[in-house]
Formats: structure tokens, C-alpha cells, sequence
């Protein structure tokens, strides 16, 4: 049964992607490149000519050109053909054919295939050129429209804005916030790439700490009861920081102190973290 990536059908196993000669062949130009005996055993798999004793001298010997791994079993088996009389080692190996062939087909459903379709959000690999264009028709439709996004965002350079749309797509964050910040630093904007990117997924603008106000207001209207505490104000200025940026470890943390400024008998202090960022949203604090 295929495998659906971005939207996309392709062969989720070696018998369907014998199938499919665009697949097979970006597979094979992949396992040449990293991993050269996951491709003898393609080529082993996908082999019609070759039999009897050229099998040994072109896929199981240890010094042929392109060996396929054994394991010890296997290796035996071929051991004991071999050592026994040449006229015959071709029947033998011949015979040994559909159990060698099984299991490259097991290494390359498992391992093989799953590492070759990992390669989507990996720029120059042979599997990202190929999703890539499908990205590049398809991320306004996710994302909106570049030329809108730029102007919410005020972000000057559609291109890289297309980029973060593009790589968002494929399911690469890490491409995608190396966009953001160039798109940040071509615009002037001091704005970190996870608020950007944050801002392109979700098709808003950029609303982030910068936007926010904590003040003693705010606070008496989320249910503190040290409102004038300096320490609080900073550590909820940090919190919200933290948050934005999605460092959620540290935005706890800051929290936390924050329950231990506050009176016991203050609504803050049984909440959980979690609970108080939904308490903010609600309050209109945060966004």
C-alpha cells in the first residue's frame, strides 16, 4: 500500500517500488550515494542475468566489486558451496538465491526506504529536488498568499518568505527559521525566527513579547495579588519572552518563581503552567 508524503502516493515497500521506475531510480542513485551495500542489495534484488558462479564473483565474495553484507548464516552457507566441488558451487548458489534475496528485501523495506523518504527536508538530496516543486505549488494554499504574508509579517523580501512557506511544507522547521531570521534581518526587524515562523503557520501578524504590556493592571486583571512586585513584573516579562520563543523549560521555570512571590492564598498559585498561559490568552494579556 503506498505511503502518503506531502500529499503525495509512493512506494511504502521494495516489491511496489520495482513498480515505479522514477522512484526506484531516485532510490538507487540515492543508496549509491550512502549506503553501498544497501545498493548491492538492490542491485542483487533486481538482478536477471547473473547466475551460478558470476553470482559468487559479483555479489558474494568478499572482494567483489559491490558486496552485499552478510550475516553469519549466510555467510556459511555460502562458505560450504564454495569449499565444496566447483562444478557444483553454481547449482548451489543458485539455491541459495531466494533466501538472500529475502532478506535484502527485509533490510530495504526496513531500513533502507524509510531512510531514503527522511531525505525530503535535506537540501541536495536526490528526494528533496523531486518534493520540492510539488512545495512550491502548493504552500500558498496552506500558508496564503506570499505577496499578503510579507506585507502582514512587515517583512520586505518574498522570496525568503516563500522559503519559510516552502520548508514549513516539507516539515523542515530548522530551514524554515534559517529563512525567518534572514528575512528579520533584511526587513530591520529584531523579532526571533520562531515568532516568525510561528506567525507564517498560523497566518497572523507578528504579535510577540515586543507587543505585550505587563504592568500592574494586567496583573490585577489575571488575579495576582502582589501587583507592584517588581521581581514579578520581570520574571512575567521573562516568562512571556520564553514563551514566544517556545522555550517552554524556561518559561516554567520563571513561572514557578513567580508562584513563590505570590500569597498562598492567591488563585496564581495553584495553577499550572499550562493553565496560566490559557488564563492570559483569555485575559487578552497574551495572544
Amino acid at each position: 500500500m503506498p505511503i502518503a508524503i506531502l500529499g503525495l502516493n509512493f512506494p511504502s515497500n521494495m516489491n511496489e517500488m520495482l513498480r515505479n521506475q522514477p522512484v526506484l531510480g531516485m532510490f538507487n542513485a540515492y543508496m549509491i550515494r550512502n549506503d553501498k551495500s544497501g545498493a548491492a542489495m538492490l542491485g542483487f534484488l533486481t538482478n536477471t542475468k547473473v547466475t551460478g558462479y558470476k553470482l559468487f564473483e559479483e555479489f558474494l565474495s568478499k572482494s567483489a566489486k559491490t558486496p552485499i553484507a552478510l550475516d553469519g548464516k549466510q555467510q556459511k552457507a555460502v562458505d560450504d558451496v564454495m569449499r565444496g566441488p566447483q562444478k557444483d558451487a553454481a547449482a548451489g548458489l543458485n539455491k541459495l538465491v531466494p533466501g538472500l534475496k529475502k532478506a535484502c528485501l527485509t533490510y530495504l523495506d526496513k531500513k533502507a526506504i524509510p531512510a531514503f523518504y527522511k531525505t525530503k527536508d535535506k537540501p541536495g538530496s536526490v528526494f528533496y529536488q523531486h518534493c520540492r516543486p510539488h512545495a512550491e505549488k502548493n504552500c500558498e494554499g496552506r500558508f496564503g498568499k506570499i505577496a499578503v504574508a510579507t506585507k502582514r509579517l512587515g517583512l520586505t523580501d518574498q522570496m525568503l518568505v516563500k522559503e519559510i512557506m516552502v520548508q514549513l511544507y516539507m516539515g523542515n522547521n530548522k530551514s524554515a527559521a534559517a529563512a525567518a531570521t534572514k528575512a528579520a534581518k533584511k526587513a530591520g526587524l529584531k523579532m526571533p525566527a520562531v515568532v516568525i515562523v510561528d506567525a507564517v503557520e498560523r497566518q497572523r501578524g507578528l504579535i510577540g513579547y515586543h507587543d505585550v504590556k505587563i504592568d500592574a493592571k494586567s496583573l490585577v486583571f489575571c488575579g495576582f495579588q502582589n501587583v507592584n512586585d517588581k521581581d514579578i513584573l520581570k520574571l512575567m516579562k521573562q516568562m512571556v519572552e520564553h514563551h514566544y520563543d517556545k522555550k517552554d523549560s524556561k518559561a516554567k521555570k520563571a513561572f514557578e518563581q513567580i508562584k513563590k512571590l505570590e500569597p498562598k492564598s492567591s488563585p496564581i498559585t495553584k495553577l499550572k503552567y499550562d493553565a496560566f498561559i490559557k488564563l492570559l490568552k483569555k485575559k487578552g494579556t497574551i495572544t
